[in-house]
């Protein structure tokens, strides 16, 4: 499909195609292909083909979950790269040290410089089970369905948005109540519409709908910061969803009135993009601006509007990208996904999953717009961190072995997904992205994994099979990789460990990790000396120290230390991934856990050992780039 220009689209069919033989699938890889299948926009309209599928990556949100979670909805009628939130590194690298209006360097760092877009994303895709997500999923493409949220972009749904109560005059915003007059009630039990059932509250009440939905909510300054417009607003109601008004020309007219005539709330005078400034905005400012519309058709046109016209509100800067050209490496660095807050306890349960989900960056074997990208194709860095990817998911339980768990749910199914281009005017950027699931043998660079690839022909049923199986040798030490200059790149399984209340690392004062120094939770810097392996019941630093507790066994009140890896018992410790709790594993009933002395309150509080009581002193975080995954 061909696009052109703001006003009045110009549009031409596109040929779909599989961009992979029959027995590069299997049953599984063909229904999901079908569900995403694009629609003859000429004859039939917008979203007449396949009704869809949600994805969903691993996000921060397993400590203390929202009622609604993140996903992004899936259809090749949606033309925009990167279409999955990455599971490594930080969404703003690569970047200058600034977002076209402020200094960014001080408080976003990265382990991964380049960013994320040269790595694979793994998560889950749920198709068959769309009835589970969707009341009368069966008549979503009906043009009076409307039940649901649906962004057309990031936009903070889970846990930055107000829900808004007319009867009550104001919102339930994250952390208390925002009145009419501005003033705010500081209510901690209060998550803001996060917190609400999935579904749309202009359709039902606020008490029983709403979540995800709502006005973007500044925590730090305790209101609401989601921009208007001169002359016919964005917004179309106090619960911020998108103005119907603006949806002519194929939503065309939205993005004009965002351009043109955006204007920011009081307060917000220093974001001064757009509203016929003639600055383009950086990218993180659409989590802020996005409104919701409440079906797929108008989520799918909506999107398509904002990336084929990218170069007219975003300023390219975060991250730095060069969208006019034939670089495929440069057009994938979009922040493609779209954002649809879904039931948590629904998208969470395995029994909805149709498949653990690999999906690939576009045209990353760079060849052929990506028709027939391969694991094969990521570099040695890239597939060592998606042997991690995949560890994490079979150590928490989300992904079995074997054949004999390919119909289980969690099970070892597996798919992979390519997004393949369809240039109209390639050499300036002008490429249209679609996806396609299918399966591949492949092994993981430290041999503990591999992907199994059963072709339909040699299927006596001819449904074929891809599966994650256990490696062909013991997983060795990851190699170092070769470092891009001046940074290095890590392998996959050094993180930070972030304490979640205070949102510091664990580390040393000076960055010293030699024999003795006194560990202490302090503001987090990305560096090496804050970055941990928690390998065979050990926590070691990137220095292959080890934490320890002096004397070592296990004692309450013990101050943690650095030391030489001796394999006595103050050096053993567990994870409890359902608490983010760390415990001292030889402890025998795991009654010591890690704390932060004094809360976090103050830099350089002490790391030690206490007793156990799931309080926030003993809640932590395992990041594997440094910060928290979400804007």
């Amino acid at each position: 499909m061909k696009c052109i220009g703001l006003q009045g689209f110009i549009c031409f069919a596109a040929v779909a195609s599989n961009h992979g033989t029959d027995d590069g699938g299997t049953d599984v890889t063909d229904r999901l292909n079908y569900l995403i299948r694009p629609s003859d926009v000429n004859s039939n309209g917008w979203y007449s083909g396949g009704a869809g599928v949600i994805v969903r990556a691993p996000d921060f949100f397993d400590a203390n979950p929202p009622t609604v979670v993140p996903a992004s909805f899936w259809s090749n009628d949606i033309f925009a790269p990167s279409q999955f939130y990455p599971s490594q590194s930080n969404i703003w690298f690569p970047n200058s040290g600034s977002d076209g209006f402020s200094d960014i360097s001080s408080w976003q760092t990265t382990d991964l410089p380049g960013g994320p877009w040269t790595y694979a994303g793994v998560g889950v895709v749920v198709g068959s089970a769309m009835n589970q997500l969707y009341p009368e999923f069966d008549k979503i493409q009906d043009y009076d369905w409307g039940w649901g949220v649906f962004y057309a972009s990031d936009s903070n749904a889970a846990d930055n948005r107000c829900e808004r109560w007319d009867d009550k005059f104001g919102w339930d915003c994250p952390g208390g109540w925002l009145n009419d007059d501005g003033s705010f009630e500081q209510n901690n039990q209060m998550k803001g519409s996060g917190n609400y059932n999935a579904g749309n509250p202009t359709w039902q009440t606020p008490s029983v709908a709403g979540g995800g939905a709502g006005c973007h909510f500044d925590s730090g300054q305790n209101r609401i910061d989601q921009p208007d417009a001169a002359g016919t607003n964005l917004v179309g109601n106090a619960n911020c969803e998108c103005n119907y008004d603006l949806k002519g020309n194929d939503w065309a007219d939205w993005i004009d009135a965002m351009v043109n005539n955006l204007q920011q709330k009081d307060g917000y005078q220093d974001r001064k993009w757009l509203g016929g400034s003639g600055n383009a905005a950086p990218s993180w400012a659409l989590d802020s601006t996005i409104c919701w519309v409440s079906n797929p058709r108008d989520l799918i046109i909506m999107q398509n509007a904002l990336f084929w016209n990218r170069q007219d509100w975003n300023n390219g800067m975060l991250p730095t990208s060069n969208w006019q050209t034939d670089n495929t490496a440069e057009m994938r660095k979009y922040w493609g996904w779209n954002e649809v807050p879904v039931d948590r306890d629904t998208i969470d349960n395995a029994m909805n999953w149709d498949a653990i989900m690999v999906k690939l960056p576009a045209d990353i074997c760079n060849n052929n717009w990506g028709q027939e990208d391969s694991i094969s194709c990521l570099g040695q860095t890239e597939q060592w961190a998606l042997e991690g990817d995949l560890d994490s998911m079979v150590s928490s339980g989300k992904l079995l072995l074997g054949s004999s768990n390919m119909g289980s749910r969690p099970g070892s199914y597996i798919v992979v997904v390519r997004e393949w281009g369809d240039p109209y005017d390639g050499d300036n950027g002008g490429v249209n992205w679609n996806r396609l699931f299918f399966c591949e043998d492949w092994s993981s660079p430290g041999g503990k994994y591999k992907i199994v690839h059963m072709k339909k022909s040699d299927d006596p049923n001819d449904n074929g099979a891809c599966y994650l199986d256990s490696g062909d040798s013991p997983s060795p030490t990851p190699p170092s990789p070769t470092p891009p200059s001046p940074t290095p790149v890590h392998p996959a399984g050094l993180r930070t460990i972030e304490h979640q209340e205070s949102g510091k690392c664990l580390g040393t004062s000076t960055g010293d990790l030699t024999n003795g120094q006194p560990l202490m939770f302090v503001v987090c810097d990305g560096s090496d000396q804050q970055k941990w392996n928690f390998k065979d019941g050990v926590i070691q630093s990137a220095t292959q120290n080890c934490i320890d507790t002096p004397g070592g066994d296990p004692w309450k009140s013990a101050e943690l230390e650095v030391w030489d890896c001796n394999g006595a018992e103050g050096q053993n410790f567990g994870y409890d991934s359902s608490m983010n709790t760390i415990y001292a594993s030889a402890s025998s009933d795991a009654s010591l856990c890690l704390d932060v002395r004094g809360g976090g309150k103050d830099d350089q509080d002490t790391a030690w050992l206490w007793d156990c009581n799931g309080e926030n002193n003993q809640k932590f975080l395992w990041h594997q780039n440094g910060f928290s995954q979400f804007i």
